[in-house]
């Protein structure tokens, strides 16, 4: 049975396949075009004939005056009053500098957010695995809780496949002890396990090896 974590890491790793919305078409459209009786459809206003007015002799019963012409602005402005800004200018503000209780509210913020990151271990967030040339492979969402407060948990997919059911799970081993990183799961129902060794680089990303379907290459992990 699924524990809550995981089945949220499958839900997010599957989140871009739910956003993509299909168009519908203009159903009631159809409907009222369908009830309307015979040759009472309306034609687009580019079918329409254009009528035009027959011409006579007569002279137009009144005529628009034309309008005055504007005086043209004059080539040098008067300069912007001392102190106002101009749009070219970056770093400013218009508003003056902050309050005490905007640095405030600010530092609030930044303490919150450091709180929640002290929460997280250092592969908490999402992950990509790529063969040599660059390509990806696999997409990682780990779990990692800082300090041993919890397991260590992931799901992957697999960006090589079409949206469906077999293109993301829940990885079965993972191990992390320092710079070691292990992780095994088997992509498909009667696929062979895929296995995946890396090691930690002071950059923070991983290198390594994954043996996929008997096949051995080299591989790294980069943080998204």
């Amino acid at each position: 049975m699924l524990r809550p974590p995981v089945i949220l890491l499958l839900l997010t790793l599957a989140a871009p396949a739910l956003a993509q919305d299909e168009e519908e078409p203009d159903a009631i459209g159809a409907v009222l075009t369908r009830s309307l009786p015979p040759g009472s459809q309306t034609s687009s206003p580019q079918s329409r004939p254009t009528q035009t007015a027959p011409a006579t002799g007569s002279s137009p019963i009144f005529t628009i005056p034309a309008r005055p012409p504007q005086a043209m602005p004059e080539a040098n402005a008067p300069p912007p009053p001392k102190g106002a800004l101009r749009i070219e200018q970056t770093g400013v503000s218009p508003e003056g500098a902050p309050s005490y209780s905007d640095t405030d509210f600010e530092s609030r913020i930044r303490q919150s957010v450091a709180a929640a990151q002290g929460l997280q271990g250092p592969l908490d967030g999402q992950w990509t695995l790529y063969d040599g040339a660059g390509r990806p492979l696999y997409i990682f969402m780990f779990v990692d809780p800082a300090g041993g407060r919890g397991v260590l948990e992931a799901a992957w997919r697999d960006p090589r496949r079409s949206r469906g059911s077999d293109d993301l799970g829940v990885v079965d081993s993972l191990e992390h002890a320092g710079l070691s990183l292990s992780l095994r799961f088997v992509p498909r129902g009667g696929d062979p396990v895929t296995a995946i060794r890396l090691q930690g680089l002071a950059s923070g990303a991983w290198d390594g090896q994954m043996t996929e379907n008997g096949v051995a290459q080299k591989v790294s992990l980069r943080r998204n």
